[in-house]
């Protein structure tokens, strides 16, 4: 059911992006370099997002779908980074306004959902970063060993070893498997 969700929403890999029918969605995978993707489509390319930033500053409610700027990039007023961000962006047609050239969201399945309330005028065209599983998860274990939360629980991780945390509860096992799996 949930690869079925997946094939109404997104067009075959197989066709050309066209940007009369298709969205980009970009699948943000944590610790995958996202963050950096996210910088270069806005700052560089000057791609209009649809993500987090463009529901800040009170936007979040917003009834009807604009174009914001903050700090110099462009991006719809939606959130598309939360179950019920990429909701809010479905019952304001974001894949049919033509607002965004990308959307960006770590929730694949609940992405799929932006492109069935527009009679399939618009789909979604998918496209990610990949790490090495391992790799990512060493990337894991010194963010949260470096960044500080301000959160007791996370203070465990100061202290720690890369092979303490690959042998303890905190260590993440394949998140894309898991995830296919939901």
């Amino acid at each position: 059911a949930r690869y079925t969700q997946l094939s109404i929403g997104f067009t075959d890999i197989e066709k050309p992006f066209d940007k009369s029918k298709n969205l980009a969605i970009f699948w943000h995978i944590p610790k995958c370099g996202g963050g950096i993707l996210e910088q270069l489509l806005s700052n560089c390319i000057g791609l209009v997002e649809a993500n987090k930033v463009g529901s800040r500053e009170g936007h979040q409610n917003d009834e009807t779908l604009t174009v914001v700027t903050h700090d110099g990039s462009q991006y719809v007023n939606v959130d598309t980074t939360t179950p019920n961000g990429i909701e809010h962006a479905k019952e304001l047609h974001l894949a049919s306004s033509g607002l965004a050239d990308v959307a960006l969201t770590s929730y694949l399945y609940d992405a799929a959902s932006l492109f069935t309330n527009n009679g399939n005028t618009v789909r979604g065209k998918c496209f990610t970063m990949l790490r090495h599983p391992i790799k990512r998860a060493v990337s894991i274990f010194y963010y949260l060993k470096e960044t500080e939360f301000g959160d007791a629980n996370l203070s465990i991780f100061k202290d720690m070893s890369l092979e303490e945390y690959a042998r303890s509860q905190w260590c993440e096992e394949n998140w894309m498997v898991r995830f296919f799996n939901q």
